[in-house]
């Protein structure tokens, strides 16, 4: 699946980068209006200031500013790359708002193709909470490069419900080639032995 298309026809308010700005630089000035200027940031492909102000304005706050949040991810048609664009991310992931980190998690999943190479980075990393979102994302992606990074997280993980995602997938996207790492979990958690060896039998 690839990023929702924007409507770049769709009129908005705005006209000029200074007029949508002060909405998204205060989104406690007027909800409507801050749509409003996500949508014309969206289509004028500003996404570096539409997502480091809202970050920066939301990531303290507990679920507060859920609605603006789901809106901004649900018309955000991009993912970009950069070094700077990752370190939001990270903030993203790091941050107290609940509802932004589902938000973005959910966004990234759906877009799990146009985001791979931001969750092999997520994935890499040597915090705990980073590698678990890129796992999040990366179990959605049948790639061999992908299932070869998943199966090198999961024989260093103790947790269950990683554990048991990955079980499925490679039920739906194993082979031959994923025995030695089925048998080595196998190992580690007897409990599972018997959905493993169903699963080593189906490859």
């Amino acid at each position: 699946m690839g990023f929702i298309r924007f409507e770049e026809d769709k009129p908005t308010r705005f006209k000029e980068f200074d007029e949508a700005r002060p909405y998204i630089e205060n989104i406690e000035l007027n909800k409507d209006l801050t749509l409003e200027a996500i949508d014309y940031m969206i289509k004028h492909k500003e996404y570096y200031f539409l997502l480091r102000n809202i970050i920066n304005q939301v990531k303290d706050e507990k679920n507060k500013h859920k609605d603006i949040i789901t809106y901004l991810f649900s018309r955000l048609d991009n993912c970009p790359k950069r070094k700077q664009d990752i370190n939001l991310y990270k903030e993203i992931i790091h941050s107290n708002n609940k509802a932004l980190k589902e938000a973005f998690l959910k966004f990234a999943q759906l877009n799990a193709k146009q985001c791979q190479d931001i969750a092999l980075r997520l994935i890499k990393s040597y915090n705990k909470k980073e590698k678990f979102f890129g796992f999040c994302i990366l179990i959605h992606l049948p790639e061999n490069s992908c299932k070869e990074t998943l199966k090198e997280f999961i024989i260093n993980t103790k947790n269950m419900k990683f554990i048991k995602e990955f079980l499925n997938y490679i039920y739906y996207y194993g082979n031959e080639k994923d025995k030695d790492c089925l048998e080595n979990l196998q190992k580690q958690f007897p409990e599972l032995k018997e959905q493993i060896q169903r699963i080593i039998k189906s490859l």
